[in-house]
């Protein structure tokens, strides 16, 4: 069952968002692509608790028919990235912010309330809210799972504007997906430059 399913009607914020996304061909940055959401608030007054996050279903597999239900989901402390991996490969998907930390992160696997992961795709705003807020650094699976990384809570000043930045990432190996989120931070760092996202 899909979010959109169940989702009462939404009350409008005022937030303007505008999405880049930006992908090299080149090494060291063509396994990577970078994704930037400039949030503008519109309002007369300041938007405060503001919750930005990146929910995602890779699906990794060389074969997506079997092998995306042998996907774990965890996350990785040391270079702050929500990854997947595979009992059958040594390769790695990852998602991580630039310019900012993580503060929220959650694995959960697809399927009905009676699954055996005690997390799902919510079926409310409310529940959506919650999920955003959530931190569990369980690993989950092996399974069809989702997860979700998120930055800390925004405050956006009535006509300001606000940046968070991802970076969605694939390496050969644990260490080749290390190396690519940090080629990804530092080319991000100069897209970043003069917005109001904090620097690492």
């Amino acid at each position: 069952e899909q979010p959109s399913q169940h989702l009462r009607p939404k009350s409008p914020v005022g937030i303007v968002t505008v999405r880049e996304t930006f992908a090299w061909s080149a090494a060291p940055d063509d396994d990577y692509v970078i994704v930037k959401y400039s949030l503008t608030n519109t309002n007369s007054t300041a938007v405060t608790g503001l919750r930005v996050g990146y929910i995602a279903d890779p699906d990794f597999a060389d074969n997506v028919t079997t092998q995306h239900f042998q996907n774990r989901a965890f996350f990785d402390l040391a270079t702050q990235s929500a990854r997947i991996r595979t009992a059958n490969t040594t390769a790695q998907h990852g998602i991580g912010l630039i310019g900012r930390q993580a503060s929220g992160y959650a694995g959960w696997q697809n399927g009905p309330s009676t699954a055996t992961y005690p997390l799902r795709d919510p079926a409310s705003n409310e529940g959506w809210w919650s999920l955003l807020s959530t931190t569990d650094l369980v690993e989950r699976g092996p399974a069809d799972v989702r997860q979700y990384i998120g930055a800390e809570e925004l405050t956006i000043p009535a006509g300001g504007t606000e940046v968070v930045a991802f970076v969605l990432a694939g390496g050969d190996d644990a260490a080749d997906l290390s190396a690519n989120l940090s080629a990804a931070r530092a080319r991000g760092a100069a897209l970043l430059k003069g917005t109001s996202a904090r620097g690492e």
